[in-house]
């Protein structure tokens, strides 16, 4: 709640200091955009394809 709608510096200053890894990368960001948004949704989609990878397809 005490990010709601501030700009990214004032957010910047309260993730850096997180618990969770995830916030204090956002944190050390320099700017966060749409760009940087979407490579963070990319490498949290690699983290959770090489954790938990899915059926393996069976050739019958």
């Amino acid at each position: 709640p005490e990010m709601s709608n501030a700009p990214f510096e004032t957010k910047r200053a309260l993730l850096v200091g997180s618990s969770l890894h995830q916030n204090r990368l956002i944190g050390q960001a320099a700017r966060w955009t749409e760009d940087e948004m979407a490579l963070r949704a990319d490498d949290i989609a690699d983290r959770i394809i090489a954790i938990w990878p899915g059926p393996i397809a069976s050739h019958a």
